[in-house]
């Protein structure tokens, strides 16, 4: 399919939740939630060595 090269816009509308998607604080993670072996982040894929509470973090001289 060819492309003319011409666009236009098309009215949209977008709905934002008012809470920004906050839980309530009875919802809110603990520590454990990101930090144990089954844990939320994947702290490799993000760069670090591993979890940053088992390294030390950006805190540690080096």
């Amino acid at each position: 399919l060819e492309f003319s090269g011409e666009y236009g816009f098309a009215e949209t509308w977008m709905y934002w939740p008012t809470t920004h998607m906050v839980q309530p604080k009875e919802n809110a993670l603990q520590c454990e939630d990101c930090h144990a072996d089954n844990g939320l982040m994947d702290w490799e894929a993000l760069g670090y060595p591993g979890d940053p509470i088992e390294w030390g973090g950006r805190n540690v001289q080096q």
